[in-house]
């Protein structure tokens, strides 16, 4: 059962992490739209402009996550 969870878990970062990735542009838009949704004008100018590579940080971390889960399971 553990290994069925934890290798589902891991799946899903990688998904997540590689989405991520390839969509950048497009979750670094609904990013500023939404803190301009929320805050204003001034939500744009006090939390910048997300930056589509920011999303590559984003998405490569949860790859790693993802790729460190299974290698435990495998491991262990």
């Amino acid at each position: 059962m553990e290994l069925l969870v934890g290798s589902l878990v891991a799946g899903i970062a990688v998904l997540i992490g590689v989405l991520l990735i390839a969509k950048r542009k497009a979750f670094s838009k609904l990013m500023e739209d939404s803190q301009r949704s929320a805050f204003g004008k001034a939500g744009t100018k006090l939390m910048g402009r997300p930056e589509p590579g920011y999303m590559v940080v984003a998405g490569l971390g949860a790859v790693l996550i993802g790729v460190a889960i299974a290698i435990v399971l495998i491991t262990r």
